[in-house]
């Protein structure tokens, strides 16, 4: 599925993007679709077409103001699992201050913990 998976997403992608998809990336996507090849790379296209709509190529989270974001702790993996063994994500919305952050920081944050949290 992993091999399935690269051969088919390199194909489609253009060369400049071609170091999101490495042999970690596929098995994320691909365990986020109980490896059902087709729809993991549904997923990953939708994944990297929002980054790229978004301006989120590259998330230094060191910078602000996804240093601050990241801080807050308005977004939120929870480390346990639900009945069905799926991951758990908790956005607390009283913390959102909308006035004092940016729609980018807050996705930046979003996607960063996300990620983090699959590598695991």
């Amino acid at each position: 599925a992993v091999e399935e998976f690269l051969r088919e997403v390199r194909r489609r992608e253009l060369p400049h993007s071609a170091g999101l998809v490495s042999q970690p990336t596929a098995v994320k996507f691909l365990m986020a679709r109980k490896f059902d090849v087709s729809r993991a790379i549904d997923l990953f296209q939708a994944y990297k077409n929002t980054r790229i709509k978004e301006g989120i190529i590259n998330i230094n989270p060191d910078e602000e103001p996804l240093r601050s974001e990241l801080l807050s702790g308005k977004f939120t993996v929870l480390p346990g699992r639900d009945a069905k063994g799926a991951a758990l994500a908790l956005f607390t919305a009283r913390l959102h201050r909308p006035d004092i952050t940016t729609h980018k920081a807050v996705l930046q944050a979003i996607i960063y913990q996300l990620d983090k949290a699959i590598e695991r």
